[in-house]
């Protein structure tokens, strides 16, 4: 049977003129031929259903439905024969006359100078189109389901859905049929950001990643990809970073609103004037207008509906600095929270979720105490609150894994590892507290001898399951220098990531030791550490006479959480303290030095359990160096926690240096 010669703009014309065509095909009241021939149905069975109601129970029906559907192709209407058709039609014009065929209702002429020309036949008879509609329903929905589109914009493939949204009863080569089709409005997730500065970004753009499934909404503007600077990032945000793993754990696109500012506070009582979250601030209308208007710009864009809105919210360090037990305390900071979260709910009714990224701490820790408190303000409301979920505690580490630009802001790494954990944390649901990780091991290699030398090596045997190898080093020599002289220590020729390193000096008689610990994982390391043999090198730029170091093993893969360290440089004393305070269970190793002695002495390690105690001194014991390592567990977060390295005699140089180490997170 022959294809059918109409043309998109011949289809869209008959469309248009459909009722006028039931009239013409039927007589007596009208219905709208767009209804029968764009029939959306949820699913196959609603189709044989329909089919069934419309051409098996009613044959007048079945009738009128084939009539129309005929019509709306025929433009010219319907004749007995073609002699009248010639009369009633113009030239270019086709028009149907009956037929013998007893598959088909009408055969399909086109009226042309040279006289009638058959084209085709079209609409098949009551019983055949049940038939057959029924059979191709099934192969066209075999044929397209699971199969790939295309998606505008980027060219993304996509896989089809296991249904179809419905059928168009189409006539392919003079059969009418009912083809699937799929409708192309995806599902998107709004996801509206709140807070302060590290909500909005301090980093760096050209190191942030490009959100290739992300949307950006200002007011009724949609644009993507989502790229920094998102909003009021200078010039680097965790959005991007967070839009890229939020699509790979749910395969959904999101859409990012911008309502965070930097300074702002959650409590009035704390506002230096960039302003706040509290019911008398404005900061909260701001978001709930943002939100609104993203929302009525997905609706708008029929090409996206809304599936799931979250708010996700940093805020607190400003809070934090402001804390003095009346009107700034953590107390009040946790109810307020739990009320904003509440507000945002009602005036927001599509919200799942508020976010909470938690804050992190200052790199100088000591001008703001504050943070301990509005840190357990945060764990508690979320815990005590459904509509708070706290997604990522990793901000706190960022002091000591050195991701920080200023005292207060996380440069591009951290923004980035932040996002990446944020959005796992976000799907997860509430994130749990990991417990401290098992120290497996330790083992002290202490210098043999005191001569010049600018590196010394040992073999080191792991013990099974270890994941994280740490290594405290002291360094001692002659000198008056602050530079920082140990420039290696490696495993099996694998470098180890330097935690921190601190020189402590004297001046007379001159005297230097460098003090500082170093760390490698399991992933970071290539291959296992556990069960293996290798050497330890400890390599300085500069010759020096006593090198001790010690290997603790642990039995997770870590990440520093916590980084602090002391000097006394020029000073007589025989200690030195330091205040340590993890953020989660972790395990903390501290190394205490000295190079300013004149004969070998013992050291105490207070606040820790001591696993090295080691003094060497040259022949005719005029120079001398002490060294103390120790270690601790901290099973719960934010106790503050005072060690202190204790020598048997007074020194003139002094240094400690101590790591929390905690389980990381994927992401980290």
């Amino acid at each position: 049977m022959a294809d059918l010669p109409v043309t998109p703009q011949q289809m869209i014309d008959a469309r248009k003129d459909a009722e006028v065509l039931d009239v013409v095909a039927n007589g007596g009241s009208t219905e709208t031929i767009v209804n029968r021939i764009g029939q959306t149905v949820p699913s196959y069975a609603k189709i044989v259903k329909d089919l069934k109601d419309d051409y098996g129970d009613t044959a007048v029906n079945a009738d009128r439905a084939e009539n129309a559907a005929a019509a709306a192709y025929i433009a010219g209407g319907l004749f007995v024969d073609t002699d009248a058709g010639q009369l009633g039609t113009e030239i270019g014009q086709m028009y149907g006359v009956d037929t013998p065929d007893p598959k088909a209702a009408y055969e399909i002429v086109q009226n042309t100078a040279g006289g009638a020309v058959a084209t085709g036949k079209t609409a098949p008879s009551t019983a055949y189109i049940q038939e057959v509609e029924e059979q191709v329903a099934k192969v066209r929905s075999g044929q397209v389901s699971g199969m790939t589109m295309v998606r505008a914009g980027d060219g993304t493939a996509m896989a089809l859905p296991e249904q179809p949204a419905g059928y168009w009863r189409m006539l392919i080569d003079g059969v009418a049929c009912a083809v699937p089709f799929y409708r192309y409005v995806e599902p998107i997730d709004l996801m509206i950001i709140g807070g302060e500065s590290n909500a909005e970004g301090r980093g760096v753009s050209a190191l942030s990643p490009v959100g290739v499934n992300g949307l950006y909404i200002s007011g009724s503007t949609i644009s993507e990809p989502l790229v920094d600077p998102v909003g009021g990032a200078v010039t680097g945000s965790m959005w991007p970073s967070f839009c890229n793993r939020y699509f790979d754990r749910t395969k959904l696109r999101s859409a990012y609103v911008e309502a965070a500012r930097g300074g702002t506070t959650l409590l009035a009582a704390a506002d230096s004037g960039s302003g706040n979250w509290s019911p008398t601030g404005a900061m909260r209308t701001t978001l709930v207008n943002a939100a609104r208007a993203a929302i009525n710009a997905i609706a708008a864009s029929g090409t996206f509906y809304l599936r799931n809105v979250h708010i996700l919210f940093n805020l607190g360090l400003n809070d934090a600095g402001k804390v003095n037990g009346t009107t700034v305390t953590g107390a009040l900071f946790e109810a307020a929270l739990v009320e904003l979260a509440a507000y945002f709910k009602a005036q927001i009714p599509e919200l799942i979720s508020v976010g909470v990224i938690q804050i992190g701490r200052r790199f100088d820790q000591d001008k703001q105490p504050g943070g301990f408190e509005i840190r357990a303000a945060i764990e508690a409301a979320c815990a005590s609150d459904d509509l708070l979920q706290l997604i990522s505690r990793s901000a706190y580490s960022f002091q000591a894994r050195k991701m920080m630009i200023d005292p207060e802001h996380w440069d591009q790494t951290g923004l980035n590892i932040n996002g990446y954990v944020s959005a796992n944390g976000l799907v997860d649901g509430q994130l749990p507290i990991a417990p401290a990780p098992v120290v497996l091991a330790t083992t002290a290699y202490p210098d043999p001898s005191y001569d010049a030398t600018t590196g010394r090596s040992a073999d080191h045997s792991t013990a099974a399951g270890t994941k994280t190898l740490v290594i405290a080093v002291s360094y001692q020599r002659p000198g008056a220098s602050t530079t920082f002289t140990i420039s290696g220590v490696t495993f099996g020729g694998v470098a180890l990531v330097e935690a921190d390193q601190i020189a402590a000096v004297s001046a007379s008689p001159t005297s230097r030791c460098n003090t500082g610990i170093w760390y490698i994982t399991e992933s970071a390391f290539g291959g296992s550490l556990g069960g293996l043999t290798a050497s330890v090198e400890i390599v300085s730029a500069v010759a020096g006479n006593i090198i001790d170091w010690c290997v603790i093993e642990l039995d997770a893969e870590c990440v520093p959480d916590s980084r602090h360290s002391g000097t006394v440089n020029s000073a007589a004393t025989d200690n030195v303290s330091l205040q340590i305070t993890p953020s989660m269970p972790q395990v903390v190793v501290a190394i205490g030095a000295s190079a300013s002695g004149s004969a070998p002495l013992t050291a105490t390690m207070t606040g820790a359990t001591e696993v090295m105690d080691h003094g060497l001194a040259n022949g005719d014991n005029t120079r001398a160096g002490q060294v103390v390592v120790g270690t601790y567990t901290a099973a719960a977060a934010e106790l503050m926690r005072t060690i202190t390295a204790t020598w048997s005699a007074v020194c003139l140089n002094l240094g400690i240096v101590a790591i929390g180490f905690r389980r990381k997170v994927d992401g980290e």
